[in-house]
């Protein structure tokens, strides 16, 4: 399936086949490489999607106390507005 691609209700679109446009038609048979190639297409973005997940669920404070952000910016910020403990992450 192309992105963009409307398929009508109650139309069943089989594997195998290219299918594009608005409504969605049939443009050709999947090439063999190409199942292969979206395969592992889909295996990286949950991997993606796991990384993700797991960053997202950090607190600010989290985030803030990597190395390499003693000076960032977002630190004054986050101690002004007590988003996090200026006890617990350093103002350095």
């Amino acid at each position: 399936m192309a992105a963009g691609a409307v398929v009508s209700p109650g139309r069943t679109v089989p594997s195998g086949e290219v299918w594009a446009g608005a409504p969605a038609k049939r443009l050709r048979a999947l090439e063999p490489e190409e199942a292969g190639f979206l395969a592992q297409a889909a295996a990286d973005y949950a991997a993606l999607a796991a990384v993700h997940a797991a960053e997202n669920s950090k607190s600010l404070e989290e985030i803030l106390a990597r190395p390499g952000l003693a000076g960032h910016v977002f630190r004054p910020i986050c101690v002004a507005f007590q988003l996090c403990g200026s006890a617990r992450v350093a103002m350095t």
